[in-house]
């Protein structure tokens, strides 16, 4: 499954344990403000793959950022990685 959610719908999903939340921010954007267990990878970083790789790809996951172009273009990499469900959320979450 692959699909776009605004971050209204996605606020509902945030205490499923089931889902792993990926937040696609910068590093300096992640320690300014974060949600709890989410982990972080930068999608401008030059390793932005190969951790995604490490990921596993049977997990559902909740992909962020600030106004949804990055995670966008995070959804369309897993997509191409080989993941099998990713979530994109389209807005800024931490409203």
């Amino acid at each position: 499954m692959f699909k776009e959610i605004s971050a209204e719908q996605a606020k509902k999903l945030l205490t499923n344990k089931r889902i792993v939340l990926l937040d696609v921010r910068t590093k300096d954007e992640y320690q300014e403000q974060h949600l709890d267990h989410s982990i972080n990878i930068d999608i401008h970083s030059d390793d932005f793959e190969a951790k995604v790789k490490k990921l596993d790809k049977e997990k559902v996951y909740l992909v962020f950022c600030r106004s949804g172009n990055r995670s966008s273009a995070a959804l369309d990499i897993m997509k191409r990685l080989g993941f099998k469900d990713v979530i994109c959320v389209i807005g800024w979450i931490f409203d």
